[in-house]
């Protein structure tokens, strides 16, 4: 149930009962108040606006043919306090312009006069459903009429209804019907399309696989395995290409190809780790050969045996002196050529 604070200005309709206090009590009995409200919030502190027109009248005590007729225009502005289930008390004061007509039917004269009052009033509103409130509360005015003080409090009860607030809850509820349906029709086709393409990857169809991975982050850009899937299935086909390079003892090739799968797949960086402990051992030869091909000034084959050793052990210090140093020499000799 919302809170009273997210409605825009929301019409009521209500009906009270106006008691008079002082001299004039006397002479007349209480009227049957009718208003139209305006509740308007105003957006910061609970702070609201509450217009209310009010028409009654007060028959005379003596002669009720006789009547003094009201109508009212009161602006008070309020604060009300949220507690539980949207049920909010509230405060308000402000200004009442009223105009009176007393009018004798057995005279026929008619008398007039206006009058602008303060008002101060306290109620509760109570949310009935997501787009009406129930206010009930208490509203006291003071005034000088015919020179008496004219005081009154009216106790009444009105029903304030939002067709915007429901009409836009209607459509909203009508889209969260219509989405739902939209994610179970997407729930299955994604289902199939990430069946479809978890047998694609076994067959090696790393192309056609990974399009229906994509399909499926076209239906649903946040769904983590289809990504997971689509970076595996670029990453299988170096995965196959370094376990064959490894097969036909291209050791250089093959850990090349194991970076680049490493880092979407953790049986790549597993293999990777393992074939590097396997050709540690050669690394002291390679070395050799390198520091000699180095000395002899064949840097291009210094080059390789430097990179052979570094993509086996990347941290080589033996590789961090020379490999630059090589390929520096023999960018000069192009250079002299």
């Amino acid at each position: 149930m919302p809170e009273i604070l997210k409605w825009e200005p929301t019409p009521g309709v209500g009906i009270g009962n106006t008691f008079i206090h002082g001299t004039f009590s006397e002479f007349y009995k209480p009227s049957i108040d009718l208003n139209i409200s305006l509740f308007t919030p105003l957006g910061k502190f609970n702070a609201f606006l509450l217009p209310i027109f009010s028409y009654g009248n007060f028959p005379f005590k003596a002669d009720s043919t006789t009547k003094m007729t009201h109508y009212d225009l009161s602006l008070p502005l309020g604060v009300y306090f949220p507690l539980f289930r949207g049920i909010s008390p509230f405060v308000a004061a402000g200004a009442e312009f009223s105009y009176y007509t007393l009018a004798a039917a057995t005279t026929r004269e008619n008398t007039s006069t206006y009058r602008i009052k303060p008002i101060a009033s306290a109620g509760i509103f109570i949310p009935v459903t997501y787009y009406a409130f129930i206010s009930v509360s208490a509203r006291y005015s003071y005034t000088q009429l015919s020179g008496e003080a004219f005081s009154n409090t009216t106790f009444s009860a009105a029903l304030t209804v939002s067709y915007p607030t429901w009409r836009r809850n209607e459509e909203a509820v009508q889209a969260a019907l219509a989405e739902k349906s939209r994610e179970l029709q997407h729930a299955a086709e994604i289902e199939t399309l990430m069946k479809d393409g978890k047998n694609l990857l076994e067959e090696e169809k790393y192309d056609e696989a990974e399009q229906k991975f994509r399909n499926v982050l076209a239906l649903k850009k946040d769904h983590p395995e289809a990504r997971k899937n689509i970076s595996r299935a670029k990453a299988l086909p170096f995965l196959r290409e370094a376990r064959i390079y490894k097969e036909e003892g291209k050791g250089l090739s093959a850990i090349r190809s194991y970076e680049k799968a490493a880092a979407s797949l953790e049986e790549a960086a597993t293999e990777l780790a393992e074939y590097r402990a396997q050709l540690k051992g050669t690394i002291p030869a390679l070395a050799t050969s390198a520091t000699q091909a180095y000395d002899s000034g064949q840097y291009n084959n210094a080059i390789l045996l430097f990179e052979k050793i570094q993509a086996i052990e990347p941290d080589n210090e033996t590789v961090k002196i020379y490999l630059p140093r090589a390929r520096n020499r023999q960018k000069a000799l192009e250079k002299m050529r």
